[in-house]
């Protein structure tokens, strides 16, 4: 049996200190969330570098948004996801210990993350 995630939006975004914000979504959760982790990439550079930019977020088609374009994804803000630059990447003290248990058995092992053997039920493909 597939379950399906809810359909989540972003419904006010309020800018803290920092690149912390307070998030409300339209269930009426509520938030308060770092969002340094996710600007990474080109887009989020000039965000990254000026303080005043990334405070002028807002919402923008349900997810948070800035002037340049850049966005990110309600889920991964909602549910707490991995960005998908992410994806792929371990902690240094998950590479040791793969490169060693990789070594020990001779073998190449892509371990799955905690993220994906939690939601792995209930994620599918719709196309």
């Amino acid at each position: 049996m597939v379950h399906l995630r809810p359909l989540v939006r972003v419904q006010s975004v309020e800018p803290l200190d920092r690149f912390r914000v307070r998030l409300k979504f339209e269930d009426g959760t509520q938030r308060e969330a770092d969002l340094a982790t996710y600007l990474r990439g080109p887009i989020f550079e000039p965000i990254r570098n000026d303080l005043a930019l990334f405070r002028a977020v807002r919402v923008q088609g349900g997810t948070v948004a800035w002037p340049n374009g850049a966005d990110i994804d309600p889920d991964v803000l909602y549910y707490g996801l991995k960005p998908a630059w992410m994806e792929g990447e371990r902690a240094p003290d998950q590479m040791a210990y793969g490169a060693h248990k990789q070594a020990f058995a001779g073998l190449s092992v892509q371990e799955p993350t905690a993220q994906y053997e939690e939601s792995s039920d209930e994620e599918s493909s719709t196309s």
